[in-house]
């Protein structure tokens, strides 16, 4: 479902933005690129080199986006959580899929910064709790929200909302 989607991505012209870490957004972002689409990583480190040290892929991105030098000091968790706010920010619109606690991380950022998100069901993890977790604890006002097991469908809805909250 991860290919399949960077490649859809790809092919409607839309950019991927990823965390720049292995796992199935990364296989979102290799899709995306193999297929001509636009691929930013922002990394969790300060530099290349501390991207590549710290086990991180450089393959398949259009551009890396690195940390600010000062955060070189701070834990990688820490880093992790302050890449997430630059990436979320940067985007028009969010898509979970799988994911453990840094999706929730930035889920809660898509949330608050009221990006239309959608969740891919049936990849497990974090994306497939989200509906529950958005149900549970609701909050004012709500962004716009998608949950389905259709890549397509995911991207039909986003596109909409995406669109229409640029009208605003």
């Amino acid at each position: 479902k991860g290919r399949k989607l960077g490649t859809e991505i790809a092919v409607r012209g839309h950019t991927v933005i990823t965390g720049a870490c292995p796992g199935i957004p990364h296989e979102v972002a290799q899709s995306a690129h193999k297929n001509g689409g636009q691929v930013i990583g922002y990394s969790p480190a300060c530099s290349r080199e501390q991207h590549i040290t710290d086990g991180m892929p450089v393959e398949g991105y259009t551009e890396l986006i690195f940390l600010p030098k000062e955060a070189e000091k701070r834990r990688i968790e820490v880093r992790y959580k302050l890449r997430n706010i630059d990436s979320v920010e940067a985007c028009d619109a969010a898509i979970f899929i799988s994911g453990r606690v840094g999706t929730l991380n930035e889920y809660t950022l898509a949330y608050d910064l009221l990006k239309p998100f959608a969740a891919l069901l049936g990849t497990g993890g974090a994306a497939d709790a989200l509906e529950d977790i958005a149900r549970r604890i609701p909050k004012k006002p709500q962004p716009f929200m998608c949950f389905s097991a259709d890549y397509i469908e995911i991207l039909n809805e986003l596109e909409k909302a995406a669109s229409a909250s640029a009208k605003d």
